[in-house]
């Protein structure tokens, strides 16, 4: 549907006009909010119902940081969370920096989801859709938060272009939904968890 955000399987962007093969539980983002896990669905012989399906346990906090690598989720549910990564390449999150922690995850009032690297020897890389066919990764610097960044401020910029249909964005705020993060060969993303809504009232007979 050419969304601005994009879509990311695994937190990997997936280029638009691609596809791609899902395998069972490969996780699927859809405009940077909506979350799916990948279920294959497999019939017994002459099964004449659907299998039942593993139901996902209901989100909780204010964030979902999903780790592509290990197609696992963790749940932000303290204003202010750190992230490392543990000696097989996944990523872990707690409540308390350690001197291992690559990252910072806040919930600021003003700036909404905000990422701060917290390494000087590991480098943080956001990759942003800046067209339908135009994709850009970008270092962030150490000790930087991430939506207070504009373009020019950003790192070692590298663009993939299929296209001349770059938007420059140098202005523009960097929200957290809109951007896929990498440590190394660890793609990640955030992405925030919507409150429930309110059913619409009965309507008058």
């Amino acid at each position: 549907m050419r969304s601005l955000v994009g879509t990311t399987v695994n937190a990997d962007f997936l280029p638009y006009g691609e596809s791609a093969k899902l395998k069972d539980g490969d996780m699927v983002v859809l405009g940077g909010v909506a979350p799916f896990e990948f279920e294959i669905i497999n019939y017994a012989p002459l099964q004449l119902w659907v299998p039942p399906t593993k139901r996902p346990p209901r989100p909780q906090g204010w964030a979902a940081l999903i780790d592509g690598r290990a197609r696992a989720v963790h749940y932000l549910t303290e204003a202010e969370q750190f992230v490392d990564m543990d000696t097989d390449g996944r990523l872990q999150v707690s409540v308390r920096e350690t001197g291992n922690s690559l990252m910072r995850i806040k919930w600021d009032e003003r700036l909404g989801i905000t990422v701060e690297d917290r390494r000087d020897d590991a480098e943080l890389w956001a990759i942003m859709k800046d067209g339908d066919y135009t994709y850009s990764a970008c270092r962030i610097p150490s000790g930087r938060v991430l939506a207070e960044l504009k373009r020019g401020d950003l790192l070692d910029c590298q663009f993939w272009l299929r296209r001349n249909d770059f938007v420059e964005r140098r202005e523009e705020p960097h929200y957290v939904q809109n951007v896929s993060f990498r440590y190394g060969e660890v793609p990640f993303q955030i992405v925030p968890i919507l409150p429930d809504l309110e059913p619409p009232p009965p309507k008058p007979r």
